[in-house]
């Protein structure tokens, strides 16, 4: 199980279930994970129990809260990065 999830996350951020739910695996900070945080993420997967972690106040599986990881829709997270970036261009010059 950890080798499956490192392998698929590691290369596209997404998992057949991502592929499936049109999802991605982010950073707390809205960056990719690198291998090291996709490893943690899969490392925590096989804490007993972590599927139980969902029933918590936040929603949010340990593999996510330890490795600081967020699942997001794509359309959603890509038009987010859009007008953020919109928002940084106002007021500057086209110079």
């Amino acid at each position: 199980m950890v080798f499956y999830y490192f392998i698929f996350e590691s290369l596209s951020f997404r998992s057949l279930g991502k592929h499936a739910t049109n999802t991605i695996v982010i950073m707390n900070n809205g960056q990719a994970p690198t291998p090291k945080d996709v490893l943690i993420r899969s490392l925590c997967r096989i804490i007993p129990f972590d599927g139980l972690s969902f029933l918590g106040t936040n929603g949010k599986g340990w593999h996510d809260v330890l490795s600081k990881t967020y699942v997001v829709d794509i359309e959603k997270f890509k038009t987010g990065q859009i007008l953020a970036n919109e928002l940084d261009q106002i007021g500057q010059s086209t110079d």
